[in-house]
């Protein structure tokens, strides 16, 4: 359970880092660097690695590719969000 829970970070970290390297995210004043890319890629593989350990590996890497999915689609929804609704209230 632990193990799964710590590659559900990892992909969730390394998906936010890949989408702060884009040049094209806004919550930053300038995007991270390309190394940054580069680690939240390891942080995504070091993730399937950990599914792989507890699931059958087929059912890992679906369950890997169906997060990944899910996440780089809407984490930037979630960051316009998150911004709109600071600029609405002042903060």
């Amino acid at each position: 359970m632990l193990v799964q829970f710590v590659a559900l970070a990892l992909t969730l970290l390394g998906c936010c880092l890949i989408y702060l390297c884009s040049k094209h995210q806004k919550p930053l004043k300038r995007p991270l660097s390309p190394v940054a890319g580069y680690m939240g890629s390891g942080m995504i593989l070091m993730a399937l690695f950990g599914f792989s350990f507890r699931l059958a590996p087929l059912s890992a890497f679906y369950v890997w590719l169906a997060l990944l999915m899910v996440l780089m689609t809407s984490i930037p929804f979630l960051f316009a969000v998150y911004a709109g609704r600071g600029a609405k209230h002042g903060g």
